[in-house]
This record gives structure tokens, sequence and C-alpha cells, in this order.
């Protein structure tokens, strides 16, 4: 049986901007791969990265492998492409089953089903339902909506009317899920992010969900089953097993934890620099953190650990617009962070939005274009401070499908008439998704230009810029100019 995943490509590949090409695999569908593996024997599996690839030749694989099940991982700003590719595959060979997941299928799956030629849809984690899926597909002439009732966590047609099933639970146990099948993509086609100690460098997950409920994040997405809980860790000798692998096996010498929260549990993140201390692995990593809480005791486990940068996600300059989007912090507590870690020499990178939008008892609330420059002004300070070396990020706050946002979006109707459903569009197109009443679309992309220019700034000074990555830094510089020449025509 041969079983294709693959990484949805976009419906047309942005003219200025460094994408993600390159930056990071999809673990998602090497997770899917890994499982269906340790569920199965004889298959034939393959991967496919549609970012890399693009539309033609992500079809052309299809079209040369024909699998018999062909699983597609389609987040919103690539829906578009991926109902296309979908689309075509299964006028070409009808009897390939495809099932859609990720998390634009997991928050619409109407909308999936309405404008593809999908089979089924898997909403929230795929691994299980997944495998069972292909253990029904394997049993030869039972292949039916009767039998689909009994699995967990997909929606399917049914005649004209979409039936969706009831939520699939959480995998409690992480550590039961093998690691990603890598060998599955060639790792000398991924680079990483800029700014790395050593490479190459590959990315883990050390962590799934969030605690936490910030307004704008599509974590949302997979909170379906909330008695089963959320935020979930590995163990520590299970990451470090796994950094083991990549180092020896792979010749992996740097790793970067993609997690939400590496301190969402801050016990099992001591826990974790304690492991990699003992098993005296020294290659650097780096990680994303929460401003509260943070200790000193693990502050400095971090140093000793060899983790050297840690991301934070800020957002905004504004306490009002902290406390409107959930982030759950005070200015003070993040100075403590910042100081904290400039005490122990680890090094940060501050992540903003520009305009953020929430609700107020029931009311429409959002960052004037003072409020948003203040962000800006913010971020600059605390890097002439030394309590940031980065800064990231400083787009304008968009409304993904999973989002509270998304919910606040739709019901003030927010969203450009031409953007609704138009998903690609949202990448390839206009950077600003939102009208917010009284707010020009000049002063936006001003504010964005700015912010850009701030992150070049940071990486300038930390070395970061250099022959290899500055078509990178032209594409992005394009865009960014060609974004505020549209705005400026708009007005």
């Amino acid at each position: 049986m041969r079983i294709q995943l693959v990484f949805a490509p976009p419906l047309n590949k942005p003219r200025y901007d460094e994408w993600y090409e390159g930056h990071l695999p999809p673990l998602g569908i090497l997770y899917l791969a890994s499982y269906l593996r340790k569920s199965f024997t004889g298959l034939e599996l393959k991967a496919t990265d549609g970012l890399i690839h693009g539309m033609q030749k992500t079809y052309d694989e299809i079209a040369e492998f024909q699998p018999d099940v062909l699983g597609v991982s389609v987040y919103s700003a690539v829906a578009m492409g991926s109902y296309e590719l979908i689309n075509r595959v299964k006028n070409s060979f009808p009897k390939t089953l495809i099932v859609v997941g990720g998390p634009h299928p997991t928050a619409l799956p109407e909308d999936v089903l309405d404008r593809s030629l999908s089979d089924v849809v898997v909403m929230g984690e795929g691994e299980i339902t997944l495998n069972e899926l292909v253990e029904l597909f394997l049993d030869k002439g039972c292949w039916s909506a009767k039998k689909l009732e009994k699995i967990k966590g997909i929606a399917y047609r049914r005649g004209e009317e979409v039936i969706k099933n009831s939520p699939r639970p959480y995998i409690e146990d992480l550590d039961s899920i093998p690691f990603p099948a890598r060998d599955l993509l060639p790792i000398q086609d991924y680079h990483g992010y800029y700014f790395r100690k050593r490479t190459p460098e590959y990315p883990m997950i050390f962590t799934r969900g969030c605690p936490f409920e910030c307004t704008f994040c599509s974590e949302e997405v997979w909170k379906l089953t909330k008695p089963y809980g959320v935020f979930r860790w590995r163990s520590p000798e299970n990451i470090l097993d796994e950094m083991e692998e990549l180092h020896n096996n792979y010749g992996i010498n740097e790793i970067q934890d993609v997690s939400d929260e590496f301190n969402g549990n801050p016990q099992n993140a001591l826990e974790i620099c304690e492991e990699k201390i003992h098993r005296g692995l020294d290659i650097p990593w780096k990680t994303m953190i929460r401003v509260h809480p943070l200790s000193p005791q693990l502050t400095q486990a971090l140093l000793d650990s060899n983790c050297w940068q840690v991301s934070i996600g800020i957002e905004s300059g504004n306490q009002e617009t902290l406390d409107g989007v959930g982030k759950g912090f005070t200015f003070d507590q993040l100075e403590n962070c910042l100081c904290l870690l400039k005490k122990y020499h680890i090094k940060t990178q501050g992540l903003f939005m520009l305009f953020n939008v929430w609700e107020e008892q029931g009311q429409l609330r959002f960052e004037s274009v003072k409020a948003s420059h203040k962000t800006i002004d913010f971020a600059n300070s605390l890097v002439k401070k030394g309590l940031l070396q980065y800064t990231g990020n400083f787009g304008i706050a968009t409304p993904y499908p999973g989002s509270k946002l998304y919910h606040i979006a739709t019901k003030n109707k927010l969203i450009k008439p031409e953007l609704v459903g138009q998903w690609d569009n949202w990448l390839v197109g206009d950077p600003i998704v939102m009208n917010l009443p009284g707010i020009k679309e000049k002063d936006q992309a001003r504010l964005m230009t700015e912010g850009s220019l701030s992150i070049s700034n940071c990486l300038w000074k930390e070395g970061h810029i250099g022959i290899r990555n500055l078509p990178d830094f032209i594409k992005r510089g394009l865009k960014v100019v060609r974004s505020e020449v549209i705005a400026n025509r708009k007005g």
C-alpha cells in the first residue's frame, strides 16, 4: 500500500518573500509517517514539502507515486493551493483516498469539503485518526459512511450533508509517538533561521498545545476536547534521546525547540535542561519561553545546558493591549524576565504585532496608529538597553481561522470583502487583511516598514546578514516596499 503525505503548496508563490522555503521541515507530516510505520508493516511511504516544490512539482510527484492514500496538511494561507492540488489529483486518480488535516481543516472543515474533492477531513491531532482511516481502507469492501461513523475526529460528506463526528481525545502520552520520520525528506534542504551558532540546525517539538488563550492565536483550534487536557509535555529522557539521534545519526549541531511554550510546565522545563547537562550533550539550542514564570534556577539551567537564545511573545508596548488580547503579564514581569536572561547571558528575541484587535465587554477595541507606533518605539528601547538582541515580526494582526480574533473579525465584518474566503491572497497579495475603522492603510504599511528596519538592524548588529542570506533580505525589503506602495495608492 502506498501512502503519500504532503505539506500543501500555495496556489501562487509570493514574488517578494523569503517564504519559509528551506527554513524548517514540516514535522507534522513526518510525525504522521512515523506513527503509520509503528502501526503497519509493508507500507510504501513518501513525504513531499509543497512549500519547497511548488504546485506543479508537488503534483508531478503525486502522479508518479500514485498513492492509494494521499494525506494533505493545510494551514489557512495555502488553503486555495491545497484545493487546487486535491482537485487535480482526484480528477486524475479518482480511486485515491484523500485525507486532509491541519489547522485550517480543523477550524473550517466545511470550507474544505465544499471547495475540494477531499474524502475525509481530520480535525485535531492526526496520528491515531489517520491510522484508523488507513486500517479501514485496508479492510477491502468495508469503506462506507457507516464505517466512518465510528472514527472520532473526522468530517465527511453524506450526500449533501457534512457530518462531523465527536472529537478525538488528545494523545496524553507524547512519549508514545515515535520520532518524526526524518529520512523521508532530505535534511540538507533545510537551513534553519538566520541566527544560529552552528550548522546544520534542525527543529524539535518538546510540547504540544499551550495553557494560555491569547486572542490572536490559532492554537485555540486544537482545543476540541478540553477534558483531556490541552498542554502536554514529553519526558526529558524522550527529548534527549531524540536530540542524541539527530546529532549522532544525522550530524545535526544545533536544535530549535519550535513548541509554543517551553516553560508552560516549569518543572518539566528544568528537568529537560538537567537531563541535557547530565548526558553531556553540549550542542547549542534555542526555544520559545513565556515571560512568567521564569525563575533564576531555570535560567541558570538554560545557560548550563547551552541554550543561547530564547524568543518571547511580547506583542505590544501597551498594557491595555496585553490585557485585551490575553497575554497575562505586566511590563514589570517582562522587565524582570529580560533582566534575568541578560544576567545569564542568554540572548533574546521579542516578537511583536501591530494594530492588535480584541473585544471588551462585547465592544470592539483595536490599537490606533499612535499605540502601534509605541510598540515599535518600545521594542527599539529594549534593544538599546541590551534587553533584546533581536526583534521579530511587526506584522499586522491577522485573524486566522481557529482564533478568537477570527470570530471577532467575522462578527464585526473587519475582513476585507475581497479577501473573505480567498485564503491564498492573505499571503501572496495584501498583507493587511482587516479594515479597521479610521485607520489608513498607508499608515499601517508605514509602520510595517519601520518594524522591518528594526528587525534588519538587529540582525546586522548581531552579524547575521551575510552573502548567503543577502538574497532573502533583498526579497524581504522588496516585499515591504511593494506593500507600502500599494497602501499609499489606496490612501
